[in-house]
């Protein structure tokens, strides 16, 4: 038997940390090749981290909510000796000098977890080139202030007079009760729309 540690990814060329958001294995459990054993997070992208051997997790390095930097290792696996041997001369730690975008490790041989295909990593949130791949999408979404204050400001008409101006009415000071169904709505309908101009375009 040999031990292997997983290394925290490099995510994308200016990101030089990660924070655990999940284990998806404990300690003792089974980790099956390329199977994911965490979930992370960054400042562009939430991703898990497969495992790039089979074995046993044997420790825990870093608990949920820790923010780990690129290259540490995050987990300890045992593994057959031959496994983790051949395993080391393919698997390098990250490292932190300028190379390209870490393309390869979105288009590299598909995984099967689940008897599913699916690619390695999603570090690019699903699409690529504009065109989805099959993988989770993610988005990021901006909401403005509330516009209206309901407190008096003085402001003009249009005849450019000074006059004071009084909020009316009911006015929610915060958005995001409405948001999350509003984004999933948009986000349904969007997708649909796509759906039907390919069917369209294949008449």
């Amino acid at each position: 038997m040999a031990q292997f540690e997983l290394i925290m990814p490099k995510m994308g060329e200016s990101i030089t940390e990660a924070t655990i958001l999940k284990w998806l294995k404990k300690e003792g459990d089974a980790v099956q090749l390329d199977e994911a054993v965490l979930e992370i997070a960054t400042d562009k992208v939430d991703s898990e981290v497969p495992s790039p051997v089979a074995g046993v997790l044997q420790k825990l390095l870093y608990k949920e909510g820790d923010v780990v930097a690129v290259g540490k290792a995050v987990a300890v696996l045992e593994t057959e000796a031959g496994e983790a041997q051949s395993s080391k001369s393919k698997v390098q730690s990250p490292k932190l000098e300028p190379q390209p975008e870490v393309v390869k490790a979105v288009v590299s041989q598909p995984s099967t977890v689940n008897r599913q295909p699916s690619t390695v990593s999603n570090y690019s949130g699903g699409i690529q080139g504009g065109i989805s791949n099959g993988m989770d999408i993610y988005f990021r979404v901006a909401f403005k202030p509330v516009a209206t204050i309901m407190h008096d400001q003085e402001t003009l008409n249009t005849k450019g007079e000074t006059v004071t101006l009084e909020g009316k009415g009911r006015h929610d000071p915060c958005v995001v009760p409405r948001a999350v169904p509003i984004v999933e709505a948009m986000t349904a309908l969007v997708l649909a729309d796509h759906f039907l101009r390919m069917k369209a375009n294949r008449v």
